[in-house]
């Protein structure tokens, strides 16, 4: 018993203590590098700030589950009189709460998302939309609604209004922007980044990182329409929205990629924005290097993890010397 609890509570509060402690690395190397990436291109901007964001907590598994805890099952022995001390307890516990509201919230994220998705396609109208590869749909809604919705099955959801309103060339361009997120899976990233936030909500300055990486991933996918030749028309189309957005009031819809919401503030710089870049037309790769560098260093690291023999061992000492210092 001593032992399994032993373990159990090292594993929760080591990997608390580590996602806080990489979190705050991540924050620290935003704020620092914040200029330099205010200049870099929307996507790669956004695919930055996904990594800053997702990467701790999952570092933060892979050592617990990868190093702690082999070291431990390898080399405490099983008839082991420790037991947690009080401090190593409450930061288990403390983790056990925020692992349980991370799942909790992304519960509900899927709940509402299942409900609203049946909703609207049965009593939708199916549409077939140029270029776009998702189920389609146009809905009666009393917000002017175009989002993607799903993060595995996404599908694409258009207010009647919306598409009453814009004229062929303008659709158009939404459609390049909308093709823009499903490209990049935004949803998926918008889910990522929501559990890791989850499991550190005590730390409210965690979430800056994520509204960051939603408006940088809004400017992305705006680049897919300037990409495809369409930015004064996504222009038009977004001033044309935003108009018919209400002055107040609440949208019911879940964290999913939508065009405008309730707060329209930046539409004005995205429009500037698409207009500044209407004749430049930058391609963004699909890769960048500094994802490739980043996920080969995270690769080599892995490896050295599994094939470094003397590291269980150190891992081992450092265990035990917390323990003695928490009792």
């Amino acid at each position: 018993m001593n032992y399994a609890s032993m373990l159990l509570s090292l594993s929760l509060a080591i990997f608390l203590a580590t996602n806080l402690l990489l979190s705050l690395i991540a924050i620290v190397t935003w704020r620092m590098s914040h200029r330099c990436l205010q200049a870099a291109p929307a996507a790669q901007r956004a695919r930055a700030l996904l990594l800053l964001g997702s990467l701790p907590a999952v570092l933060s598994f892979l050592f617990v589950s990868a190093v702690l805890i082999p070291s431990y099952l390898y080399l405490e022995p099983r008839t082991t009189l420790e037991v947690p001390g009080i401090s190593i307890t409450l930061v288990a516990l403390l983790s056990i709460v925020t692992i349980f509201r991370a799942i909790l919230r992304s519960f509900k994220r899927w709940l509402v998302t299942h409900r609203l998705v049946d909703e609207w396609t049965h009593s939708g109208k199916r549409v077939e939309l140029a270029g776009v590869k998702v189920p389609s749909y146009r809905i009666d809604h009393g917000f002017p609604l175009v989002a993607v919705v799903g993060t595995f099955r996404p599908r694409l959801f258009i207010a009647n209004r919306v598409l009453d309103a814009l004229n062929d060339r303008e659709l158009k361009a939404v459609i390049s922007h909308e093709r823009g997120h499903l490209t990049t899976r935004d949803n998926l990233g918008r889910w990522a980044l929501a559990v890791c936030c989850d499991l550190l909500a005590f730390v409210p300055v965690i979430s800056s990182i994520e509204k960051a990486w939603s408006v940088a991933s809004e400017t992305a996918a705006d680049q897919s329409a300037v990409d495809a030749g369409d930015a004064v028309d996504l222009a038009s189309a977004l001033v044309r929205i935003a108009r018919m957005v209400p002055g107040s009031g609440r949208l019911a819809v879940p964290s999913v990629a939508l065009l405008i919401d309730l707060d329209t503030a930046n539409v004005a710089s995205r429009v500037e924005a698409l207009l500044a870049s209407d004749n430049q037309n930058k391609v963004q790769p699909a890769v960048s290097i500094e994802d490739t560098i980043l996920w080969g260093i995270s690769a080599l690291a892995a490896l050295l993890v599994l094939t470094q023999s003397g590291l269980l061992r150190s891992v081992h000492i450092v265990m035990e010397s917390a323990v003695e210092a928490l009792k």
